[in-house]
Formats: structure tokens, sequence, C-alpha cells
């Protein structure tokens, strides 16, 4: 089975975003939903009860997302079981576009089913698919739509009747001005009429300032290389840079600071960001904190801890950041999926890394062995 489509939704590409992303609005949008809940910051854990022709059972499933690109795209991979009834597993690509204050959302979906559900037949399981599908973006539609409409002050109509109307403005009167509608009419007094210092105006396009989208991750890894092997590695550039997706540079411009110009792109469509990273209370080899500076005032800290553990190395880190401007759009729980999977590949060509060390010196010592006899 197969679902392509796209839909214009009446809300701005972020609102959108958010809104696909939080299991509330998508529970009241999705028919039969008793319940929607992260379990992992890229997972959820779904309870849906369903009726497809004949057959109707109670699933439990989850969804998790992938090649998270907030606000444009991410991919996401679904799997249910419904008993004797079967199960239905599938993945879909979902990606926005700005289309002035709206969104076109397109998708593209593919799933299989087994059991009882296989029996009814890929007509009937196709149309029920596509039923539920236009089903929930029409209400989805509809609930960004009362949103958007409540935050523009654009109150809809309520059963029908009409929004209430400003009253007519007599022709040919001028308004007043802030200042004199507030100044004291001549001849009372102003201890009668104080004067009210007027409202500065604020501009149509001035936008909220955004205090940050705050994350935390801790977690620790088991590195295989000795203490000081690895606490050498973790803190010097050459080392770094091949490790960190997309890191266009990594330069020690003093002994405790680093500067990092990073470029990742999807496609044609790439940015640069420049950040800075100083290491600070450093207790050697055991422990240090990175303290970072990235686009749009993004801050935070990370506290890093190595343990030895025979020839192996155990590290211990708890981030704590506070992401602003673009990269803070897409709300904690993508942020900190994304920066988990960034996390995952980082490590993973980290101990690659220090692997291929190890394999060198091995070789170097084998061959001086060989010419010492």
């Amino acid at each position: 089975m197969e679902l392509v489509g796209e839909r214009l939704i009446p809300a701005p590409i972020l609102a959108t975003w958010q809104s696909l992303n939080d299991p509330e609005v998508l529970k009241s949008c999705i028919a039969g939903c008793e319940s929607l809940e992260w379990t992992q910051p890229d997972t959820l854990a779904a309870v849906l009860a369903a009726r497809i022709g004949p057959v109707s059972a109670r699933f439990k499933g989850t969804l998790k997302l992938s090649d998270i690109l907030p606000p444009h795209s991410y991919a996401l991979s679904f799997e249910g079981q419904g008993g004797i009834a079967g199960f239905g597993r599938g993945s879909a690509d979902v990606s926005l576009g700005e289309q002035g204050n709206q969104t076109l959302l397109r998708y593209s979906a593919r799933a299989q089913v087994g059991g009882r559900l296989a029996q009814v037949g890929s007509r009937l399981v196709d149309a029920a698919a596509t039923k539920i599908t236009e089903d929930f973006f029409s209400a989805f539609e509809k609930r960004l739509g009362v949103a958007t409409a409540e935050a523009t002050g654009n109150t809809p109509a309520v059963f029908g009747q009409p929004h209430a109307s400003a009253p007519p403005r007599q022709v040919g009167a001028a308004a007043p001005k802030a200042a004199e509608a507030v100044r004291p009419a001549k001849g009372e007094a102003g201890v009668d009429r104080p004067t009210v210092p007027a409202k500065t105006a604020v501009p149509a396009n001035a936008r909220p300032t955004h205090a940050g989208t705050p994350i935390k991750l801790v977690g620790e890894r088991l590195l295989p290389a000795p203490l000081f092997a690895t606490f050498n590695a973790l803190t010097t550039a050459d080392s770094l840079k091949p490790c960190i997706l997309a890191c266009e540079s990594l330069d020690l411009v003093r002994p405790d600071t680093f500067t990092t110009v990073l470029a990742p792109g999807v496609g044609p469509f790439k940015m640069r960001m420049r950040g800075t990273i100083q290491v600070r209370d450093m207790d050697l080899p055991n422990s240090y904190v990175l303290a970072f500076e990235g686009p749009g005032g993004s801050k935070g800290a990370a506290h890093i801890s190595l343990f030895e553990e025979g020839r192996q190395t155990r590290v211990r880190f708890a981030l704590h950041a506070r992401v602003r401007g673009f990269l803070g759009m897409g709300g904690s729980r993508m942020v900190e999926a994304v920066s988990k999977i960034l996390l995952k590949l980082f490590f993973s060509a980290f101990e690659a890394r220090l692997r291929s060390a190890a394999a060198g010196r091995a070789r170097g010592s084998g061959q001086e062995r060989v010419l010492g006899k």
C-alpha cells in the first residue's frame, strides 16, 4: 500500500511543525486514537481502535522519527500489532514548505499489513487508509485554522453569527493623535486630568523575544583506549574535527578556546554556522567542562568525566543548553532527538579513530620487534 499527497495547511510553517510534533494535537485529530505519548525523544507509543471492513481491533504500536530537519522535514517508521486482527508496519516521509502564511505539507507513505487485515483485500485496506488520512488532515487543518485565527485576533464566527464589527468612523473626522488623546483639556486643572504618557506603538511585524529552547542530554560511552589517550584525543582539534558531522573547521585560537564552523546541508541547500568552544575547570585527565556558544545566541555547557576501566575509558557527559534562532524552532524534543543522533554519529566515528590509532601503534611495535632481531 502506498499513499502520496499534499495539503495546504492554514498556519505558518513553525506552528505546523510544532503541532505535528505535539501528541495532544495529533491524538485529537486521529479518529479512534486512545493514547499517544513520547516514550523517548524520537519515539511515540500509540493505542488506536480502528475498523477496516469486517475487521475491528485495538492496535498498539510505536512511531519512530529519523532524519529530522526542523522545521522542514523528517522520516517516520511505524509498527502496530492488533492481536488476531493482524499487524501493520511501514514508513513515511514528510516535508513542509512555506506558502506565505500557510504551509504546503507533502507526504509519501508506504505500508504493509498481515494477518486477517491482509485477507480483507488491498482495495478495501487502501480505501480505509485514504479515509483515515483524509479525516486526519481535515481535523488537523480545522484545529490549526482556529488557532491561527485566534492568534491573529480574527476570531471566527460562532454558530454562523458574523463577527462583531467596530463602530463606523464618521466621514471627515480625524482620529486624535496619541499624545492629544491623553492630554488634559484647556481650562481643566492638571490634578483632575493627569497627563498619562502615551504608549509606544508596537510595529505590526515585531517578533516576540524567543527565550530559547532548553535541552538536556545525559549519557555515557565506553571507549576502546586508555585514559590518557582518550583524554588527549577528546581535547585535540585534529582528532575531533573528522568525527563531527559537517565540521568545516575547528581551530585552537587560544590555549583554552576553539572556533568552529559547521556546514550541514540537505541536497542543494547548505548553511554555515559559526561558534566558539571554551575548555574550563580542567582536572587532567579526569574531567573538564566545555562551554559553547553558537548561532542565534545559543549557549550551553557540557560536563565531561572520564573513568579508567582497564585498557578502556568510560566517558560520561551531561549537557545543558538553550537553543535560540532557527535551530530552536523545532522544540525541545526535536532538538534533543537531533542532538542524540549527532552524538551517536560522533562517538561512532571517534571510536573508529581510536581503534585505528591503536592498530597503528600495534603494527609499529611489531615492526620494531622484527627489526630488533
